[in-house]
């Protein structure tokens, strides 16, 4: 997805922003989900941390280590996805991810409900993108937020 010369504006604004709400003093939840998923011959930790005031979610992050359950040489995989809302409308997501191979890391950045950049390099990352707005209306839903 190119950015074009309107957009650079909106995406300095929108780390701005993003700058600002990392430093944020909000009130933050905490949780842990652990599982196994069979097939694939992992275990899941997944550890949540959500920041919110009295109406809005602001941040949420996944924080989530696969472990291999039966092959003990195979390499852990690290992931990491932070979503930012502003008005709870998500504005960027930042993924890491790190396996024993190689390390990525990704921004999305969201306007007005759309897509508006990323610089993924994953093959299909506009519908991926797609699938980060969805997600993060059901995050802003589930938490009690509108």
């Amino acid at each position: 997805m190119a950015a074009y010369s309107q957009d650079t504006k909106t995406i300095r604004s929108i780390d701005s922003l993003v700058k600002v709400l990392k430093g944020s003093k909000y009130k933050m939840l905490r949780d842990t989900i652990q599982g196994n998923m069979g097939k694939l011959n992992l275990s899941r930790r997944v550890y949540l941390t959500v920041m919110v005031n009295d109406t809005e979610l602001k941040i949420y992050t996944e924080d989530v280590l696969y472990t291999p359950t039966e092959d003990k040489k195979a390499s852990k995989t690290h992931q990491v996805s932070t979503y930012y809302f502003d008005h709870n409308k998500l504005i960027k997501v930042e993924q890491y991810r790190a396996d024993w191979i190689d390390t990525a890391n990704s921004d999305w950045y969201f306007a007005n409900g759309k897509p508006l950049y990323n610089t993924s390099k994953q093959r299909y990352r506009d519908q991926y993108a797609l699938t980060m707005l969805d997600e993060a209306s059901r995050m802003v839903q589930d938490l009690g937020f509108k």
